[in-house]
């Protein structure tokens, strides 16, 4: 019974094996086809992103010792969130006079040191470099502008410029677009050939007539090369 079912498993296999070898042409013409198309649509028609990046270092010295190293690390988690909060946000685009209906993304990290990266990406370089200096000084204002300066006591103001962000670099996600353009090229290929094999109902084999028809199979015509005849229709016999 094991043997039967693995030799069912086989040929279904095989059947598939030889239907994409069947219509790998248009496999290959699906892929090339999405990839172009991804690829054209990145340069020609997507906007490229711009990101700017400025840094600011966090001050453990003024909380002291290794405990204090520890604490600060713990601080940063609150000020990376805090200068993605609404308040900052607003405060940050008024500095850099930008409309707050353009588009454009923060995001923060600190690769485990005290030193906290500001990253801001946009449509617009100026914006995202603009934005990107701004963060560091709406940050400090939110904190002046605390009544109670509960803030403060958590060292929130302690965070020092390290670096401005002069520049803003360029990506349109070119290899991205283009991995993904093959993957759905892949996809519309295997689904074309499965759908294929679904609603082929021809008998291929000989087994599958006796099976479906219960009939013998007297004769079977060969599979004939008519590359490899000469004009009087004679097989022409290759070389070794």
């Amino acid at each position: 019974m094991m043997d039967e079912i693995r030799e069912e498993e086989g040929i279904s296999l095989l059947d598939i094996f030889q239907k994409v070898k069947q219509h790998i042409l248009f496999i290959i013409i699906s892929i090339v086809t999405c990839v172009g198309i991804t690829g054209v649509y990145s340069v020609a028609l997507q906007k490229p992103e711009y990101t700017a990046t400025s840094s600011v270092i966090m001050n453990a010295s003024e909380i002291g010792g290794t405990s204090g190293l520890n604490y600060s690390l713990s601080i940063i988690d609150t000020y990376e969130e805090f200068v993605q909060s609404r308040t900052v946000c607003a405060r940050a685009e008024e500095i850099a006079k930008v409309n707050p209906k353009t588009p454009y993304s923060i995001s923060l990290s600190n690769n485990g040191t005290l030193i906290v990266y500001i990253s801001v990406t946009s449509y617009d370089p100026n914006v995202s470099i603009a934005l990107a200096n701004a963060f560091i000084e709406a940050g400090t204002d939110v904190i002046n502008m605390d009544p109670e300066g509960s803030m403060k006591s958590l060292k929130l103001a302690s965070p020092s410029v390290l670096d401005k962000a002069d520049n803003a670099s360029s990506s349109r996600h070119l290899v991205r677009n283009v991995a993904i353009g093959a993957m759905v090229g892949i996809v519309i290929a295997c689904a074309y050939v499965f759908v294929r094999m679904l609603i082929d109902n021809t008998f291929t084999k000989e087994e599958e007539i006796e099976k479906e028809l219960g009939l013998p199979v007297l004769a079977v015509t060969p599979y004939i090369n008519f590359n490899e005849l000469d004009e009087k229709g004679n097989l022409i016999k290759k070389r070794k």
